[in-house]
């Protein structure tokens, strides 16, 4: 087995380092998006960062454990429909894509955070 199969998701994405680095591009790209602006109009994007950062090295396998929110809280009454959480899922695909992370990592980075859509999305 490579190094490559035996190190984690999280290890393969560079460590917190890259993570962040891979964060900021992500939100660059959703805060240039019409359909997801608005969501981030009175947010400190400093401190959404760092979450997002911290969110991800947890669903990475860097942290044993995630200390922020519940998703289904940091979310809650903010009208989020499947459209918005694809075209977030789309954007975080395409920041990976634009730090040269493979296609089956950002298979499998998907495949984890897609069960997240019942705790985000509202019924429509």
């Amino acid at each position: 087995m490579s190094t490559a199969q035996t190190a984690t998701l999280y290890e393969r994405l560079g460590g917190e380092e890259g993570i962040a680095t891979i964060v900021r591009t992500f939100y660059d790209r959703v805060l240039n998006d019409p359909l997801l602006q608005p969501f981030f109009r009175h947010t400190d994007m400093k401190r959404q960062r760092r979450h997002q950062t911290q969110f991800l090295i947890y669903a990475t396998g860097g942290a044993p454990r995630y200390t922020g929110a519940t998703m289904k809280k940091a979310h809650e009454g903010l009208g989020i429909r499947h459209r918005h959480f694809d075209a977030v899922l789309h954007h975080l695909a395409d920041a990976l894509r634009h730090h040269h992370v493979e296609e089956e990592v950002i298979a499998e980075i998907t495949k984890r955070l897609e069960p997240l859509r019942a705790e985000v999305v509202e019924a429509e």
